[in-house]
Protein backbone atom coordinates (compact mmCIF):
# COMPACT_ATOMS: atom_id res chain seq x y z
CA UNK A 1 0.00 0.00 0.00
CA UNK A 2 1.06 3.57 -0.66
CA UNK A 3 2.09 5.54 2.40
CA UNK A 4 0.15 8.66 3.40
CA UNK A 5 3.09 10.84 2.34
CA UNK A 6 3.10 9.25 -1.14
CA UNK A 7 -0.66 9.80 -1.49
CA UNK A 8 -0.23 13.46 -0.58
CA UNK A 9 2.79 13.99 -2.83
CA UNK A 10 0.98 13.22 -6.12
CA UNK A 11 -1.63 16.02 -6.00
CA UNK A 12 0.99 18.40 -4.61
CA UNK A 13 3.29 17.66 -7.56
CA UNK A 14 0.38 18.24 -9.94
CA UNK A 15 -0.46 21.56 -8.32
CA UNK A 16 3.16 22.72 -8.45
CA UNK A 17 3.44 21.73 -12.11
CA UNK A 18 0.21 23.56 -12.93
CA UNK A 19 1.40 26.73 -11.19
CA UNK A 20 4.87 26.59 -12.72
CA UNK A 21 3.94 25.74 -16.31
CA UNK A 22 0.33 25.30 -17.35
CA UNK A 23 1.39 24.10 -20.80
CA UNK A 24 3.53 21.33 -19.30
CA UNK A 25 0.65 20.39 -17.00
CA UNK A 26 -1.77 20.11 -19.93
CA UNK A 27 0.71 18.02 -21.91
CA UNK A 28 1.21 15.64 -19.00
CA UNK A 29 -2.55 15.37 -18.56
CA UNK A 30 -2.91 14.61 -22.26
CA UNK A 31 -0.26 11.91 -22.02
CA UNK A 32 -2.02 10.18 -19.13
CA UNK A 33 -5.41 10.34 -20.83
CA UNK A 34 -3.80 8.83 -23.91
CA UNK A 35 -2.37 5.88 -22.01
CA UNK A 36 -5.76 5.22 -20.42
CA UNK A 37 -7.53 5.28 -23.78
CA UNK A 38 -5.29 3.17 -26.04
CA UNK A 39 -7.16 0.16 -27.35
CA UNK A 40 -10.16 0.86 -25.09
CA UNK A 41 -12.04 4.03 -26.00
CA UNK A 42 -13.51 4.87 -29.38
CA UNK A 43 -14.18 8.47 -28.30
CA UNK A 44 -11.25 10.43 -26.91
CA UNK A 45 -11.42 13.52 -24.73
CA UNK A 46 -7.94 14.88 -25.29
CA UNK A 47 -5.68 16.01 -28.11
CA UNK A 48 -3.27 13.27 -29.29
CA UNK A 49 0.18 14.21 -27.92
CA UNK A 50 1.99 13.46 -31.18
CA UNK A 51 1.36 15.40 -34.39
CA UNK A 52 2.73 14.21 -37.72
CA UNK A 53 2.30 17.10 -40.13
CA UNK A 54 2.77 16.45 -43.83
CA UNK A 55 4.03 19.89 -44.76
CA UNK A 56 4.40 18.74 -48.36
CA UNK A 57 3.30 15.79 -50.44
CA UNK A 58 6.15 16.12 -52.91
CA UNK A 59 9.02 13.65 -53.02
CA UNK A 60 12.21 13.46 -55.07
CA UNK A 61 12.56 9.66 -54.75
CA UNK A 62 10.43 6.71 -55.84
CA UNK A 63 11.14 4.01 -53.26
CA UNK A 64 9.92 0.52 -54.07
CA UNK A 65 8.67 0.00 -50.50
CA UNK A 66 6.90 3.36 -50.14
CA UNK A 67 3.54 2.93 -48.41
CA UNK A 68 1.90 5.51 -50.65
CA UNK A 69 3.36 4.36 -53.98
CA UNK A 70 2.37 0.74 -53.31
CA UNK A 71 -1.23 1.93 -53.04
CA UNK A 72 -1.03 4.47 -55.86
CA UNK A 73 1.90 4.82 -58.27
CA UNK A 74 0.89 8.44 -58.88
CA UNK A 75 0.60 9.31 -55.19
CA UNK A 76 3.09 12.17 -55.31
CA UNK A 77 1.88 13.71 -58.54
CA UNK A 78 0.45 17.16 -57.91
CA UNK A 79 1.43 17.26 -54.25
CA UNK A 80 1.55 20.73 -52.76
CA UNK A 81 3.06 22.64 -49.85
CA UNK A 82 1.35 23.56 -46.60
CA UNK A 83 1.01 27.32 -46.27
CA UNK A 84 3.29 28.75 -43.59
CA UNK A 85 0.39 30.73 -42.10
CA UNK A 86 -1.70 27.56 -41.77
CA UNK A 87 1.22 25.77 -40.11
CA UNK A 88 1.74 28.66 -37.70
CA UNK A 89 -1.94 28.77 -36.78
CA UNK A 90 -1.98 25.00 -36.21
CA UNK A 91 1.07 25.05 -33.93
CA UNK A 92 -0.10 27.98 -31.86
CA UNK A 93 -3.54 26.45 -31.43
CA UNK A 94 -2.17 23.22 -29.93
CA UNK A 95 1.11 24.34 -28.36
CA UNK A 96 -0.11 23.70 -24.80
CA UNK A 97 -1.49 20.24 -25.59
CA UNK A 98 0.78 18.57 -28.15
CA UNK A 99 4.27 17.50 -27.08
CA UNK A 100 5.89 16.02 -30.17
CA UNK A 101 5.92 17.26 -33.75
CA UNK A 102 7.19 15.36 -36.78
CA UNK A 103 7.30 17.23 -40.10
CA UNK A 104 6.69 14.74 -42.87
CA UNK A 105 6.06 14.26 -46.60
CA UNK A 106 6.77 13.23 -49.27
CA UNK A 107 10.10 14.66 -48.31
CA UNK A 108 9.56 17.36 -45.69
CA UNK A 109 12.85 19.15 -46.34
CA UNK A 110 11.70 20.05 -49.86
CA UNK A 111 9.34 22.64 -48.40
CA UNK A 112 10.78 26.07 -49.32
CA UNK A 113 10.12 27.35 -45.78
CA UNK A 114 11.22 24.24 -43.91
CA UNK A 115 13.84 26.09 -41.84
CA UNK A 116 11.39 28.85 -40.86
CA UNK A 117 8.76 26.26 -39.90
CA UNK A 118 11.13 24.32 -37.67
CA UNK A 119 12.42 27.47 -35.97
CA UNK A 120 8.82 28.41 -35.21
CA UNK A 121 8.00 24.94 -33.85
CA UNK A 122 11.10 24.95 -31.66
CA UNK A 123 10.27 28.41 -30.30
CA UNK A 124 6.85 27.07 -29.27
CA UNK A 125 8.51 24.22 -27.31
CA UNK A 126 7.54 21.35 -29.58
CA UNK A 127 9.91 18.39 -29.40
CA UNK A 128 10.97 17.78 -32.98
CA UNK A 129 11.65 14.54 -34.84
CA UNK A 130 12.67 14.33 -38.49
CA UNK A 131 12.46 11.33 -40.80
CA UNK A 132 14.15 12.29 -44.05
CA UNK A 133 15.65 10.69 -47.14
CA UNK A 134 18.69 12.87 -46.48
CA UNK A 135 19.02 14.37 -49.94
CA UNK A 136 18.36 17.94 -48.79
CA UNK A 137 20.26 18.04 -45.48
CA UNK A 138 22.81 20.64 -46.56
CA UNK A 139 20.12 23.04 -47.76
CA UNK A 140 18.28 22.89 -44.41
CA UNK A 141 21.32 22.48 -42.14
CA UNK A 142 20.39 25.58 -40.14
CA UNK A 143 17.39 23.69 -38.73
CA UNK A 144 19.04 20.33 -38.04
CA UNK A 145 20.35 21.12 -34.52
CA UNK A 146 16.73 21.72 -33.45
CA UNK A 147 15.74 18.07 -33.76
CA UNK A 148 15.65 15.74 -30.77
CA UNK A 149 15.76 12.80 -33.17
CA UNK A 150 16.98 12.82 -36.77
CA UNK A 151 16.57 9.65 -38.81
CA UNK A 152 17.79 9.15 -42.37
CA UNK A 153 15.86 6.56 -44.38
CA UNK A 154 18.67 4.98 -46.40
CA UNK A 155 17.40 1.57 -47.58
CA UNK A 156 20.82 1.22 -49.23
CA UNK A 157 24.49 0.74 -48.47
CA UNK A 158 25.95 1.95 -51.80
CA UNK A 159 24.80 3.72 -54.94
CA UNK A 160 23.63 0.52 -56.68
CA UNK A 161 21.26 -0.44 -53.86
CA UNK A 162 20.17 3.20 -53.55
CA UNK A 163 19.22 3.24 -57.22
CA UNK A 164 17.51 -0.17 -56.95
CA UNK A 165 15.58 0.39 -53.73
CA UNK A 166 14.99 4.14 -53.85
CA UNK A 167 15.02 5.03 -57.53
CA UNK A 168 17.48 7.86 -56.94
CA UNK A 169 20.25 9.39 -59.02
CA UNK A 170 23.96 9.47 -58.28
CA UNK A 171 23.66 13.20 -57.57
CA UNK A 172 21.05 12.61 -54.86
CA UNK A 173 23.09 9.80 -53.31
CA UNK A 174 26.17 12.02 -53.16
CA UNK A 175 24.07 14.77 -51.55
CA UNK A 176 23.02 12.33 -48.82
CA UNK A 177 26.63 11.39 -48.08
CA UNK A 178 27.57 15.07 -48.02
CA UNK A 179 24.79 15.75 -45.53
CA UNK A 180 25.88 12.84 -43.32
CA UNK A 181 29.43 14.17 -43.33
CA UNK A 182 28.14 17.59 -42.25
CA UNK A 183 26.21 16.00 -39.36
CA UNK A 184 29.35 14.22 -38.18
CA UNK A 185 31.48 17.34 -38.55
CA UNK A 186 29.02 19.28 -36.41
CA UNK A 187 28.47 16.66 -33.71
CA UNK A 188 24.82 16.00 -34.54
CA UNK A 189 23.75 12.43 -33.81
CA UNK A 190 21.56 10.66 -36.34
CA UNK A 191 19.83 7.35 -36.96
CA UNK A 192 19.83 5.42 -40.22
CA UNK A 193 17.01 3.08 -41.21
CA UNK A 194 16.39 0.25 -43.65
CA UNK A 195 13.09 -1.26 -44.78
CA UNK A 196 13.37 -5.03 -44.98
CA UNK A 197 11.38 -7.56 -46.93
CA UNK A 198 12.15 -11.25 -47.25
CA UNK A 199 13.96 -10.50 -50.51
CA UNK A 200 16.23 -7.94 -48.82
CA UNK A 201 17.44 -9.97 -45.84
CA UNK A 202 20.91 -10.43 -47.31
CA UNK A 203 21.29 -6.63 -47.49
CA UNK A 204 21.05 -6.14 -43.71
CA UNK A 205 24.61 -7.15 -42.82
CA UNK A 206 26.05 -4.86 -45.50
CA UNK A 207 23.89 -2.03 -44.21
CA UNK A 208 25.29 -2.50 -40.70
CA UNK A 209 28.79 -2.10 -42.12
CA UNK A 210 27.67 1.06 -43.93
CA UNK A 211 26.12 2.43 -40.72
CA UNK A 212 29.41 1.87 -38.91
CA UNK A 213 31.36 3.62 -41.67
CA UNK A 214 29.19 6.77 -41.41
CA UNK A 215 29.23 6.81 -37.58
CA UNK A 216 25.47 6.41 -37.12
CA UNK A 217 24.30 6.43 -33.49
CA UNK A 218 21.46 3.99 -34.09
CA UNK A 219 20.15 1.61 -36.76
CA UNK A 220 16.45 0.98 -37.17
CA UNK A 221 15.17 -1.84 -39.35
CA UNK A 222 11.54 -1.78 -40.48
CA UNK A 223 9.36 -4.40 -42.13
CA UNK A 224 7.89 -3.69 -45.55
CA UNK A 225 4.09 -3.83 -45.63
CA UNK A 226 2.61 -5.38 -48.80
CA UNK A 227 -0.28 -2.90 -49.27
CA UNK A 228 -1.90 -5.20 -51.79
CA UNK A 229 1.29 -5.97 -53.72
CA UNK A 230 1.55 -9.77 -53.81
CA UNK A 231 5.15 -9.60 -55.06
CA UNK A 232 6.27 -8.36 -51.63
CA UNK A 233 6.94 -11.06 -49.06
CA UNK A 234 6.93 -9.52 -45.60
CA UNK A 235 8.83 -10.93 -42.63
CA UNK A 236 7.15 -14.05 -41.21
CA UNK A 237 8.82 -16.43 -38.76
CA UNK A 238 7.25 -19.39 -40.56
CA UNK A 239 9.88 -18.86 -43.27
CA UNK A 240 13.19 -20.60 -42.40
CA UNK A 241 15.28 -17.80 -43.92
CA UNK A 242 13.47 -15.17 -41.84
CA UNK A 243 13.95 -17.22 -38.67
CA UNK A 244 17.65 -17.63 -39.51
CA UNK A 245 17.98 -13.87 -40.04
CA UNK A 246 16.64 -13.11 -36.56
CA UNK A 247 18.79 -15.84 -35.01
CA UNK A 248 21.93 -14.42 -36.60
CA UNK A 249 21.07 -10.85 -35.66
CA UNK A 250 20.43 -11.51 -31.98
CA UNK A 251 23.48 -13.77 -31.69
CA UNK A 252 25.79 -10.86 -32.53
CA UNK A 253 26.85 -9.10 -29.32
CA UNK A 254 29.18 -6.34 -30.50
CA UNK A 255 27.79 -3.33 -32.31
CA UNK A 256 28.95 0.32 -32.20
CA UNK A 257 25.36 1.61 -32.16
CA UNK A 258 21.88 0.82 -30.89
CA UNK A 259 19.71 -1.42 -33.10
CA UNK A 260 15.99 -2.12 -33.31
CA UNK A 261 14.51 -4.96 -35.34
CA UNK A 262 10.95 -4.95 -36.69
CA UNK A 263 8.29 -7.30 -35.43
CA UNK A 264 7.99 -10.26 -37.79
CA UNK A 265 4.65 -12.01 -38.06
CA UNK A 266 5.11 -14.83 -35.49
CA UNK A 267 4.43 -18.49 -36.22
CA UNK A 268 1.54 -18.37 -33.77
CA UNK A 269 -0.27 -15.62 -35.64
CA UNK A 270 -3.12 -15.60 -33.11
CA UNK A 271 -0.74 -13.80 -30.74
CA UNK A 272 -1.09 -10.67 -32.82
CA UNK A 273 -4.47 -11.32 -34.42
CA UNK A 274 -6.20 -8.68 -32.32
CA UNK A 275 -3.32 -6.30 -31.66
CA UNK A 276 -4.63 -2.76 -31.21
CA UNK A 277 -2.67 -0.17 -33.15
CA UNK A 278 -1.73 2.55 -30.63
CA UNK A 279 -1.40 5.15 -33.41
CA UNK A 280 -5.16 5.78 -33.45
CA UNK A 281 -4.96 7.12 -29.91
CA UNK A 282 -1.45 8.56 -29.69
CA UNK A 283 -1.06 10.34 -33.03
CA UNK A 284 -2.77 12.77 -35.36
CA UNK A 285 -1.77 12.73 -39.04
CA UNK A 286 -2.39 16.06 -40.75
CA UNK A 287 -1.75 16.63 -44.45
CA UNK A 288 -0.75 19.80 -46.28
CA UNK A 289 -4.41 20.53 -47.05
CA UNK A 290 -5.42 19.98 -43.42
CA UNK A 291 -7.06 16.64 -44.25
CA UNK A 292 -6.68 13.80 -41.74
CA UNK A 293 -5.39 10.25 -42.15
CA UNK A 294 -5.89 7.25 -39.89
CA UNK A 295 -2.16 6.53 -39.80
CA UNK A 296 1.20 7.03 -41.46
CA UNK A 297 0.55 4.18 -43.91
CA UNK A 298 -2.71 5.47 -45.32
CA UNK A 299 -3.30 8.61 -47.34
CA UNK A 300 -5.50 11.40 -46.01
CA UNK A 301 -9.24 11.39 -46.58
CA UNK A 302 -11.27 14.61 -46.23
CA UNK A 303 -14.21 12.43 -45.17
CA UNK A 304 -12.29 11.64 -41.96
CA UNK A 305 -11.92 15.32 -41.19
CA UNK A 306 -9.92 18.49 -41.78
CA UNK A 307 -8.00 20.17 -38.97
CA UNK A 308 -8.83 23.60 -40.36
CA UNK A 309 -12.54 22.86 -40.67
CA UNK A 310 -13.58 21.83 -37.19
CA UNK A 311 -12.07 18.34 -36.90
CA UNK A 312 -12.09 17.40 -33.20
CA UNK A 313 -10.38 13.95 -33.32
CA UNK A 314 -13.77 12.22 -33.01
CA UNK A 315 -15.25 12.33 -36.50
CA UNK A 316 -17.71 9.60 -37.41
CA UNK A 317 -15.18 7.74 -39.56
CA UNK A 318 -12.37 7.99 -37.00
CA UNK A 319 -14.61 6.77 -34.18
CA UNK A 320 -15.76 3.84 -36.32
CA UNK A 321 -12.16 2.98 -37.19
CA UNK A 322 -11.16 2.98 -33.52
CA UNK A 323 -14.21 0.87 -32.66
CA UNK A 324 -13.25 -1.71 -35.29
CA UNK A 325 -9.72 -1.81 -33.89
CA UNK A 326 -11.05 -2.29 -30.35
CA UNK A 327 -13.55 -5.00 -31.27
CA UNK A 328 -11.42 -7.28 -33.39
CA UNK A 329 -8.31 -5.54 -34.65
CA UNK A 330 -8.39 -3.96 -38.07
CA UNK A 331 -8.91 -6.66 -40.68
CA UNK A 332 -7.93 -4.55 -43.69
CA UNK A 333 -4.73 -5.87 -45.21
CA UNK A 334 -2.81 -2.67 -44.61
CA UNK A 335 -3.28 -3.25 -40.87
CA UNK A 336 -3.06 -7.02 -40.57
CA UNK A 337 0.62 -7.23 -41.53
CA UNK A 338 1.69 -3.82 -40.22
CA UNK A 339 4.40 -4.39 -37.62
CA UNK A 340 3.72 -1.04 -35.95
CA UNK A 341 0.48 -2.21 -34.35
CA UNK A 342 2.34 -5.07 -32.66
CA UNK A 343 4.02 -2.50 -30.39
CA UNK A 344 0.94 -2.60 -28.17
CA UNK A 345 1.75 -6.22 -27.24
CA UNK A 346 5.53 -6.46 -27.07
CA UNK A 347 8.60 -4.26 -27.44
CA UNK A 348 10.76 -4.74 -30.51
CA UNK A 349 14.04 -6.63 -30.30
CA UNK A 350 16.51 -3.97 -29.17
CA UNK A 351 20.30 -3.89 -28.93
CA UNK A 352 21.90 -1.37 -26.56
CA UNK A 353 25.40 -0.14 -27.35
CA UNK A 354 25.78 1.05 -23.76
CA UNK A 355 24.83 -2.33 -22.30
CA UNK A 356 26.69 -4.26 -24.99
CA UNK A 357 23.85 -6.72 -25.45
CA UNK A 358 20.31 -7.24 -26.68
CA UNK A 359 18.30 -5.71 -23.84
CA UNK A 360 14.87 -6.57 -25.24
CA UNK A 361 14.02 -9.84 -26.92
CA UNK A 362 10.28 -10.40 -27.45
CA UNK A 363 8.75 -13.69 -26.35
CA UNK A 364 8.26 -15.01 -29.88
CA UNK A 365 12.06 -14.89 -30.33
CA UNK A 366 12.86 -16.60 -27.01
CA UNK A 367 13.44 -20.01 -28.53
CA UNK A 368 15.58 -18.56 -31.28
CA UNK A 369 17.65 -16.58 -28.78
CA UNK A 370 18.26 -19.62 -26.58
CA UNK A 371 19.65 -21.63 -29.50
CA UNK A 372 21.89 -18.81 -30.74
Amino acid sequence: MSSLSEIIKKPVRKALLFMRDRGAYNKELNRRKTMDAIGKKKFIHYVPPNFTVYITFKCNLRCDGCNFLLNDENAFEGGGFMEFEFFEKLLKRYQNQVTNLTPCGGEATLHPRFVDMMKLASSLDYKLTLFTNGSNLIKVKEALPLFKKLSISMDSYDYDTFNKNRGGTRKLYDQILEGIQWLNDNGIKFFVSYVLSRERLDEAEKFLKFAKSVNASSVNFHSMSPHGDDSIDTLKLEYPDVKLFYKQMISEKKHPFDITLPHPVPEDQEVFANAKCPKLWKNAYIYETGDISYCCHLKADPAIGNIGKGYNFNSEKMVRFRADMIDHGQEMRDCVLCQRRFDSIEAKATYSKEAGRWTKIPSYLDGIAQTS
